[in-house]
């Protein structure tokens, strides 16, 4: 079963949160990547290829929109990195398998509050 948690609050900026979890019915515990895929370093190599392939598009995003094109986005995207660790999170449907990865812009203006579906597993 996937559940997804969301939360959203403001203050002196807007603070957002998703996450999805994946869980087992039968036992209850939460679904890993280790619990259902092999290989997990190939994979987030993957992970990380589709990533840059991600913060090229957005950086290019950011500079055509008139409200960011004055924002130098790579700043903000120095320290992401898909690990395995990424890999936990991940969504399921009837198109395949979504892996996530939060970038972690909590308290950024909103256009900067990434949280970016990596890449696919299954049809499109």
């Amino acid at each position: 079963m996937e559940i997804t948690l969301s939360a959203e609050g403001m203050a002196a900026y807007p603070s957002l949160f998703d996450t999805i979890v994946i869980v087992n019915l039968k036992t209850g515990n939460r679904v890993r990547a280790v619990d259902v895929f092999t290989n997990l370093d190939r994979l987030a190599a993957k992970g990380r290829k589709a990533q840059q392939a991600e913060i090229k598009k957005a950086n290019a995003d950011y500079k055509k929109n008139p409200e960011t094109a004055d924002y130098d986005a790579s700043m903000y995207f120095d320290e992401a990195e898909f690990t395995v660790k990424e890999l936990d999170d991940f969504a399921i449907s009837d198109r395949g398998v979504t892996f996530i990865y939060d970038y972690g812009f909590a308290q950024s203006p909103r256009h900067f509050n990434r949280k970016a579906d990596i890449f696919s597993l299954g049809r499109r």
